[in-house]
């Protein structure tokens, strides 16, 4: 299924079908498909029960997101200042010329807080920017620190978040990704494109008869086979095709609006304990004791001035 401006396309013949930047791609059960993307030379694989986003596709950059599933790319060596990278829950994938994957998929412990994000590599070498919480136990999740790694072919980096611990691990590829990848490869490559109209991005599904359950691991953990059909649904129930954002475009709105109320909520306090001051000056000198009231008053109004630049700052940093 393709996503185009909150609608469902109605199409016939998918192959050449011509993409457009923003377009949702969803994978039902027992579908893989490819995607070859002209203007950078790279194919990608989507496995069944995915959902990914083509964000922009241009001369001098790629950039994906997978919202949940599994996706396998394969990148021509980029010249001068091409970029391709592929955006997931918890990780950035950035790519010079390999092949690697990506997996969004349901957790595998019972206290997850989100999707945990595989990135592996087969050939080459992939820059992957963790994204960990510095307070792992934020319900808000406000606040990541971006933790790089070079991943090797043979390697892999795992993203989980738990109600507890927030960590990114790098380890070598598991096995059951190795024989899924290796049961469910690559049917065209850059040397044997498949016939299509000039475009920028155009769509190549695998022969459905191809794909088989068996072509799954041997005793898959329950998990996997328990959590992919539901994490898929709700990530998709979840998503809002009309207003999708970027998973780190969104991290920063949040930080910045997390920022902000901490600007109006300091301001705010300063500015009470300034009138205070001023309020107990008031009284002070309506008794008679008008020196000490007039320091008060004084100090309120020095106080009060000095929740302005809080003010000022929380609106500029505003989202």
């Amino acid at each position: 299924m393709i996503i185009r401006g909150a609608k469902a396309l109605s199409i016939d013949d998918p192959i050449g079908f011509e993409l457009a930047e923003g377009d949702q791609v969803q994978t039902g059960r027992g579908t893989l498909l490819e995607v070859r993307l002209l203007a950078s030379g790279a194919i990608v694989k989507l496995a069944e029960n995915t959902t990914f986003v083509l964000r922009r596709v241009s001369s001098s950059e790629t950039s994906l997101a997978l919202v949940y599933g599994r996706l396998r790319a394969k990148v021509e060596k980029l010249s001068g200042n091409q970029v391709f990278k592929l955006a997931g829950e918890s990780a950035i994938a950035g790519v010079r010329g390999t092949d690697f994957g990506m997996d969004v998929l349901a957790p595998r412990t019972r206290d997850a807080t989100a999707p945990r994000t595989d990135v592996y590599c087969f050939e080459g070498s992939v820059m992957v920017t963790a994204l960990v919480d510095a307070l792992a136990g934020s319900q808000e999740g406000l606040e990541s620190i971006p933790k790089q790694f070079i991943v090797s072919a043979g390697e892999m980096v795992s993203v989980q978040k738990t109600k507890t611990a927030s960590e990114a691990i790098k380890a070598t590829i598991e096995t059951s990704i190795e024989a899924f990848w290796k049961a469910n490869d690559f049917t065209s490559s850059a040397t044997n494109p498949v016939a299509a109209p000039e475009s920028s991005t155009i769509v190549k599904p695998q022969d459905q008869g191809d794909v088989k359950a068996a072509a799954l691991p041997a005793n898959p953990p329950a998990a996997f086979a328990e959590g992919y059909d539901a994490g898929f649904m709700a990530a998709n129930a979840a998503l809002d095709a009309s207003t999708l954002w970027a998973q780190d475009e969104m991290r920063i709105l949040r930080k910045a609006a997390s920022r902000q109320k901490g600007g109006f909520v300091a301001g705010g306090f300063i500015a009470l304990t300034g009138v205070g001051l001023s309020v107990a000056g008031a009284i002070l000198s309506e008794s008679g004791d008008t020196a000490s009231g007039s320091t008060l008053t004084t100090s309120g109004m020095v106080v009060s001035g000095l929740a302005l630049p809080f003010f000022i700052l929380a609106i500029a940093i505003g989202p």
